[in-house]
């Protein structure tokens, strides 16, 4: 790996690392109004860590989405003007994707183990790997941006909050979405799978689309 490659991989990385702090400190600051709050109620550790659990989880994926949207009409335009190349912004936007979900899963997964949250696993791994696939769907919305402006924002802000107002319904209605998927083994390795080629294939189209990457 050349030196602009490594230097370019480190700004990406310190990107998420960034990130993941912004997500900790959030969820910091709630943890402790829900602990001033509760204080005195009976259960109310218990409920905590369960919704704590959950909103960290919301954060990753609401983080690593608008930051992927809003990376290539700014952060990639930083790190070209610094020299970079175009394959050298695509690696490294990956890099910070994977870094900042990989390390987010190891700490939703530890809290669910020190928690006794075991049912909230499978939806500690859905999260941050639906959250990679967002975020394809998100820098490609994000040079969609670039070519037509503020507008590509507003549709893909309607879409996601129709899209999450469904989802969370469905699942606080009876614990499935759509009333067809659950959070259980029987469709994990399917699923992740699924998402996971998804997010490869929304890469490619990136990819594509980078060749086309400037400096605004």
């Amino acid at each position: 790996m050349g030196d602009l490659r490594k230097r370019t991989c480190m700004y990406y990385l310190k990107d998420a690392g960034k990130m993941l702090l912004m997500a900790i400190g959030i969820e910091a600051i709630i943890v402790v109004e829900q602990i001033i709050l509760s204080l005195g109620e009976e259960d109310s550790i218990s409920s905590m860590f369960t919704s704590a659990i959950v909103l960290f989880g919301m954060f990753i994926l609401l983080l690593n989405s608008i930051y992927a949207m809003y990376g290539p009409a700014w952060t990639d335009s930083i790190v070209l003007s610094m020299g970079a190349r175009r394959s050298d912004i695509f690696v490294g936007s990956i890099l910070k994707e994977i870094t900042f979900v990989g390390a987010g899963l190891i700490i939703l997964l530890a809290a669910c183990f020190l928690t006794a949250n075991y049912d909230l696993i499978f939806y500690s791994i859905y999260v941050c790997i639906a959250s990679l696939v967002l975020s394809g769907i998100a820098r490609i919305i994000g040079h969609k941006i670039k070519k037509f402006g503020k507008i590509a924002i507003m549709v893909f802000a309607v879409i996601c909050s129709i899209f999450g107002i469904v989802v969370g319904m469905s699942m606080a209605l009876d614990g499935f979405i759509f009333d067809w998927f659950k959070f259980s083994v029987n469709t994990s390795v399917l699923t992740w799978g699924v998402l996971l080629i998804i997010y490869g294939i929304l890469q490619d189209i990136v990819y594509r689309l980078n060749r086309k990457a400037r400096v605004q």
